[in-house]
């Protein structure tokens, strides 16, 4: 019984030798990290000292340029989790600042929290990604209610564009997101946004623990492939679909399927936003419903082909997987809605035939 109680005790000393040691060092890197990077300071660093957590608390972190582009709050929490030290989480304070074009903009953020888990079999690349916060108010005037994004990183399929080599299936909730406050502007349509979808997000690589190292370079957007997702803004409803890939400019290309019981609204609201003129509403509902009524039908997957795949080839055939094709398809439309195909196509956005405009740089 005594060997056994001076081994536990040898045991919990080495355990406690090694969390206060990761945590000393976590708080000596964040110092030197704001002793030699400008764009990194903290005013003070403290060991945390918790059972359930090993980490520090910083008092005034600051990221970012005060004079141009930054980030600050009043205090923040990085810690690891005893149970998963591959697990790295932050929560700031709810108080924070935003600098934006050398303009300082006060943000409350609640209960705003993240993590990031590093797979040690992928060189530490971060396999998932939880971000959240509750209500965000921006200059004193409240911006949305919640927000909750989730992604981890999955194998890539037959389908992913050519470039990627990264693929995170994505799952973003947003709730009561104001866009007056964003714009700065009132919108076509008033009432507040709310977005709940899923997709496959694409990046040239998978971004590692040594993301911010000097001389690497952070992920490139190559692309998208949303899948049914909701979409409202005031008493307007949608559901979405498609892919889109960036071009050589870095506009999107692709198309997205809009399913919809508001088409005309959504249509006079184009018209109010400048997108198309008045004049022209009267044909354009009369081009959205014939443009619908024509692609009212699912339209049917081809079956997988091998030989368009040499990697494909020596895979016995019940092995292999079933090969989407790249060209999205997409189901009928439920009873009451039409179908709307937005297409992105040599820097332009068109509404089947009814061109609406250039398409922004998404992609660089």
């Amino acid at each position: 019984m005594r060997k056994l109680l001076i081994v536990l005790v040898a045991i919990a000393v080495v355990l406690g030798l090694a969390w206060a040691g990761t945590e000393w060092l976590m708080a000596n890197r964040l110092r030197n990290l704001a002793e030699t990077d400008p764009g990194f300071e903290v005013q003070q660093v403290r060991m945390l000292r918790d059972p359930a957590r090993i980490g520090v608390q910083m008092t005034a972190p600051r990221l970012g340029d005060t004079e141009a582009e930054g980030w600050a709050a009043s205090s923040a929490m990085l810690w690891l989790s005893p149970k998963a030290l591959n697990q790295l989480s932050f929560s700031p304070s709810d108080d924070q600042t935003l600098t934006l074009a050398g303009r300082q903009v006060p943000v409350q953020m609640q209960a705003a929290a993240g993590s990031v888990r590093f797979s040690p079999t992928l060189s530490m690349a971060i396999s998932n990604l939880t971000a959240g916060t509750g209500p965000v108010s921006v200059d004193g005037a409240p911006l949305m209610q919640a927000m909750r994004l989730d992604a981890e990183l999955v194998p890539g399929g037959y389908d992913a564009p050519k470039g990627a080599g990264a693929t995170y299936r994505s799952r973003l909730t947003l709730t009561g997101l104001d866009p007056v406050v964003l714009t700065g502007q009132p919108l076509p349509v008033p009432g507040n946004l709310t977005f709940e979808g899923q997709a496959d997000v694409w990046l040239d690589h998978a971004p590692a623990r040594d993301l911010f190292s000097e001389g690497l370079r952070p992920p490139r957007l190559i692309g998208l492939d949303l899948e049914q997702s909701q979409l409202s803004l005031g008493d307007l409803s949608a559901r979405v679909m498609g892919r889109v890939t960036g071009d050589d400019t870095g506009r999107p290309s692709g198309v997205v399927m809009i399913y919809t019981k508001d088409a005309d609204r959504l249509v006079q609201a184009a018209a109010d936003a400048g997108l198309i003129r008045q004049n022209m509403v009267p044909l354009a509902m009369t081009a959205v419903r014939t443009l619908a009524a024509s692609g009212s039908e699912p339209v049917e997957k081809p079956p997988a082909d091998p030989d368009a795949n040499p990697a494909l080839a020596d895979i016995p055939t019940g092995l292999q997987q079933p090969k989407r094709d790249t060209t999205p398809t997409f189901p009928a439309a439920a009873e009451g809605e039409l179908r709307l195909p937005l297409h992105f196509q040599d820097g332009q956005i068109r509404l089947g035939p009814l061109p609406l405009g250039p398409a922004p740089v998404l992609f660089r």
